[in-house]
Parts: structure tokens; C-alpha cells; sequence
């Protein structure tokens, strides 16, 4: 997908500094296993663990824009976009725990609840779009 406004596409940060921005907003609210998962950029996403005030844990997968650039008519992964947008998209979703949200409202969508056979998590999102789409109903866009 090559997003249609201009937004972060010149950008020459790396993706490893948007992933230890990620991190280290992560480590703020003492969340510490983080799990990045990157082998297929049009399949790649971060998951971290939270632990609650009883010791539950919970798992939210975050998933890495498949964002592309045309390079003399040929579309290529466009790597430092797609975490640019990933870093801007999850902090203005931190953002919202300095309004009272929690962690836990903020990601619901993205609340780990089954995993599916070949291993990958099962998001609720995942979750919604599958009832929606045996309704034919579309799918929800939400990141």
C-alpha cells in the first residue's frame, strides 16, 4: 500500500530508532517483554506483554504498516515509513493514557485471545472482522 498523503515520506530515521522509541514509551508504563516479529514485512508486528496488579498477564499485538514506494516503476517495502507510522500511530494511542485511559482500553482491539494454527495471534480485532465478514458487514480498519 502506498498511503496517499506525504506524510513521513522522506523520512531517513531508521526503524530501529522508531522501534526504541516504541520501547522505550513501553518501559514508562514498566512493560518490558516486547516481542518484535519481522520476517515478512506484510505480516510483521510487535507484541508485548502487561502484567495487572494480580499478576495476569495480557497480550496486545501491534501490527507494522505494509507500506510501499515505487522505485523506477517497481514497489518496494518502504521500511523507515512503515515505522515511522508505526511509532506515530502507537504513541498517539499511549496518548491517550495522559487522559485517564488505560493501557488496557486503549488496546482492546488489539488484545491477544486465541492463536491460530499456523501459530500467529488472534487479535480481538481479528476476532470482529471474522463475524463481520460471515455477516457480510465490512471489516474494521483499526490499527
Amino acid at each position: 500500500m502506498i498511503p496517499k498523503g506525504t506524510a513521513y515520506k522522506t523520512t531517513t530515521v531508521s526503524r530501529f530508532k522508531n522501534k526504541a522509541n516504541v520501547e522505550e514509551y513501553l518501559n514508562k508504563f514498566n512493560i518490558k517483554d516486547i516481542l518484535w516479529k519481522e520476517s515478512d514485512p506484510k505480516e510483521s508486528y510487535l507484541i508485548f506483554k502487561k502484567v495487572d496488579e494480580n499478576n495476569n498477564n495480557a497480550y496486545y499485538k501491534i501490527e507494522i504498516p505494509f507500506i510501499q514506494k515505487d522505485v523506477k516503476g517497481v514497489l518496494e517495502f518502504h521500511e523507515e515509513r512503515a515505522y515511522a507510522y508505526l511509532w506515530h500511530i502507537f504513541k498517539a494511542m499511549m496518548n491517550q493514557t495522559d487522559i485517564g485511559m488505560a493501557i488496557e482500553e486503549v488496546f482492546l482491539p488489539n488484545l491477544v485471545i486465541d492463536k491460530a494454527p499456523d501459530g500467529h495471534p488472534i487479535t480481538v480485532k481479528d476476532k470482529a472482522n471474522e463475524l463481520r465478514a460471515k455477516n457480510g458487514l465490512p471489516q474494521l480498519e483499526l490499527r
